[in-house]
């Protein structure tokens, strides 16, 4: 199993996000952390590599191991041409 968890704000997720990932900002994770499914690889994107590590390392302190972030932001995933969902997609 695997969660694709994305930390930007709500707003930025509705424009575009990386197909199959949920969203929760980063200030709502601990809040909602139930929602990540348990036993599960856990990949975390957001606007900056920066915001992304602070999410994992707010995750592996709530005792979620098998998290992982990508090693460029969303902006950089977007311009690279890789797969993205956007509301005219769906």
């Amino acid at each position: 199993l695997h969660a694709i968890v994305d930390v930007r704000s709500r707003e930025a997720f509705a424009k575009s996000h990386i197909p199959e990932a949920m969203n929760i900002p980063l200030q709502e994770l601990e809040r909602r952390r139930a929602e990540i499914p348990p036993a599960t690889n856990i990949a975390l994107y957001a606007e900056t590599e920066l915001d992304a590590f602070q999410g994992a390392v707010r995750l592996f302190d709530l005792g979620m191991f098998s998290v992982k972030t990508l090693n460029i932001g969303y902006p950089e995933w977007e311009s690279k041409g890789m797969p993205v969902e956007t509301p005219k997609s769906k």
